[in-house]
């Protein structure tokens, strides 16, 4: 087992690509929900919509780890199967308070 600090570096971005910003930067929760919309746009813009359901649904909940209050929300978009679906997921998320992180 060689090399694992690039694993580790790639395992800590998942759901978190401001892991790389200087000095601990915590995104609020709307910039979060903004980053999720925009990752699956270019994912359907360079996968096609029923690829890019398929693989954003890890990284959907990647994004909402460790937050209180949307165990349903996750459950929700890791079954999702349309861009519909999503917008209508993330909206929903978008409407309620700003939730706070569980897990340091």
């Amino acid at each position: 087992m060689h090399n694992l600090a690039g694993f580790m570096i790639a395992r800590a971005s998942l759901g978190n690509p401001w892991c790389f910003l200087p000095d601990n930067y915590i995104p609020s929760w709307d910039e979060r929900i903004q980053v999720m919309e925009e990752h699956m746009q270019r994912m359907i813009a360079s996968k096609g919509e029923q690829r890019a359901c398929l693989e954003i649904r890890k990284h959907f909940v990647h994004y909402l780890h460790g937050f209180d209050g949307v165990r349903e929300y996750r459950k929700r978009l890791a079954s999702l199967t349309s861009l519909h679906e999503a917008e209508i997921i993330l909206a929903e998320l978008k409407k309620i308070p700003q939730t706070t992180h569980s897990t340091p």
